[in-house]
């Protein structure tokens, strides 16, 4: 119910998390320097040339507003959700000045 009476509240990204599967690996949440979140980015975003300034606006202002990292996993998604929620409850914190 909640959710029905906040729906006129605006969402803020606080993370931006580029999930990699690698068969056997162990979980690794890893702090992602904010240049190279943007090229990796841009890299996945199929419209970005045709946007323009507005786009490279748009995804600075994300990058800028969020902590950034890389995520490997392994296989056990109920281990990888817990440690996503983890981030999520404030357990993991780092600067945003990376």
């Amino acid at each position: 119910m909640d959710s029905i009476e906040r729906s006129d509240e605006t969402g803020r990204a606080r993370w931006i998390v580029l999930p990699k599967f690698k068969a056997g690996a162990s979980l690794a949440l890893k702090p992602l320097d904010k240049t190279e979140a943007f090229i990796q980015l841009t890299g996945h975003s199929f419209n970005y040339e045709l946007i323009g300034l507005r786009g490279f606006q748009a995804m600075t202002g994300l990058i800028d507003a969020c902590d950034c990292y890389t995520f490997e996993y392994g296989g056990d998604l109920e281990q990888a959700v817990a440690q996503l929620n983890a981030l999520a409850d404030g357990l993991i914190e780092r600067s945003r000045s990376a």
